[in-house]
């Protein structure tokens, strides 16, 4: 005899990211320049605007050496508020 009982299962739904490295305008052809603009700027979170956001350093053409700027939108603790 079949069971009566249902399985119920949860749905796989992908978890969409709340924040993501983008690209800002700080580029440099050089990684002495892009290393000095990475420890000369700083962005501040879009919802706060108190505390500084993460920021890295990325190569965006191979062909003609340039280097690009990353930043997330929020601080961690916006960024914790958000998913939570």
């Amino acid at each position: 005899m079949p069971s009566s009982k249902s399985k119920i299962q949860p749905k796989n739904k992908k978890v969409q990211p709340v924040d993501f490295f983008i690209e800002t305008r700080s580029t440099s052809n050089t990684a002495s320049g892009i290393k000095e603009l990475y420890e000369t700027t700083s962005f501040t979170c879009v919802l706060c605007k108190d505390n500084d956001v993460e920021t890295k350093m990325a190569i965006s053409d191979t062909k003609l050496p340039t280097f690009v700027l990353l930043r997330k939108h929020y601080c961690l603790s916006c960024w914790l508020k958000l998913i939570r």
